[in-house]
């Protein structure tokens, strides 16, 4: 894996590779709220000024912003169309984000893909919330591996 910047996740809470980024989300024992609702389907992150103008983050806000915008008539914007056809997003103008998450002083686990469901940019940190793409299967193996 070739990672950008300094490749350290102690401290921020994400990784950045060449093809992904990754959360590391502890809950239960943060200071801030992160926290799964919506029975589990989603869960609140909080991201630093920093983080989130930088790179894959970035990114992914600004696709939020753009299906936002294109809910309500608004379309979608010439640079988001030039980066899919060149292959740097998904289909929806998003980075890959995967999720990492823990209870206090436990492995992480690797909880698969996110999609980008809500931004609140005027929280200071922001507060961002993900739904878990592959939710269903996860409740589904959880359930028949017990």
């Amino acid at each position: 894996l070739k990672t950008i910047g300094e490749g350290s996740v102690r401290g921020t809470g994400t990784a950045e590779w060449d093809n992904c980024l990754a959360l590391f989300v502890n809950v239960g024992s943060s200071r801030f709220s992160n926290e799964f609702f919506r029975d589990g389907r989603e869960v609140a992150w909080f991201g630093s000024r920093r983080q989130c103008n930088q790179g894959a983050l970035r990114r992914t806000m600004e696709a939020y912003r753009q299906r936002r915008q294109g809910e309500r008539g608004g379309g979608q914007g010439q640079d988001q169309k030039a980066r899919q056809e060149h292959g740097e997003e998904q289909a929806g103008g998003d980075a890959r984000v995967l999720l990492f998450c823990r209870e206090a002083n436990a492995p992480y686990v690797f909880l698969g893909d996110l999609e980008l469901t809500f931004v609140d940019a005027r929280a200071s940190p922001a507060k961002l919330v993900w739904r878990l793409k592959c939710y269903d299967f996860l409740t589904e193996n959880t359930a028949t591996s017990s």
